[in-house]
């Protein structure tokens, strides 16, 4: 019943957590600037312009490019795209852009740091109290198995990672069918 608690309580730690994270404010999806940096209404035009031109290179990219070519050409795009809109910005606006750019950057390291304690945690409660229950429990099941139906076992074991890759193979076989995946 305790283990049984206590596995409940990492779960709900790890729920927890992980909505903590995504409540956390992020950059506008796409090239927009944080609230932070105030925008002249000249700037917001430019601006705008420049979003609405890669918008557009986007599009006629996504209808005719193949998959390979496009993560290339997009990053090209999107270096372009950052580069222009940087231009557009004053000295003092590109300063309080890196430094929200260092501070998000920073939260983010530590939320991935505080992700790996936690992984690490769980992995310790779950090789300390739940594998030792588990494995009493299969020797508890093991004994009670006939000796035929543990050679059919045993023989199914041997041939699972066979199977393994075979559904693998056709997992991939699948995937090439479909054709390429958008970006």
């Amino acid at each position: 019943m305790k283990t049984k608690l206590k596995f409940m309580l990492a779960i709900a730690i790890l729920s927890i957590f992980t909505t903590i994270i995504q409540a956390q404010p992020r950059m506008p999806k796409g090239p927009g600037l944080p609230p932070k940096i105030a925008l002249t209404e000249e700037q917001k035009t430019q601006i705008d312009k420049i979003n609405a031109d890669f918008h557009a290179q986007m599009q006629a990219l996504k209808a005719e490019q193949p998959s390979e070519d496009k993560k290339a050409t997009l990053e090209k795009l999107r270096t372009e795209q950052k580069a222009a809109v940087e231009a557009v910005l004053t000295a003092e606006q590109k300063q309080e852009l890196e430094k929200i750019h260092a501070e998000r950057k920073a939260a983010n390291e530590k939320r991935l740091e505080d992700m790996k304690a936690l992984q690490q945690e769980l992995r310790t409660y779950h090789e300390e109290k739940v594998l030792p229950v588990l494995k009493a429990q299969r020797a508890k099941l093991e004994s009670k198995i006939a000796a035929e139906d543990q050679e059919l076992i045993a023989e199914l074991r041997t041939k699972q990672p066979q199977h393994r890759a075979k559904m693998e193979e056709g997992r991939r076989s699948f995937e090439v069918r479909k054709g390429p995946q958008r970006i």
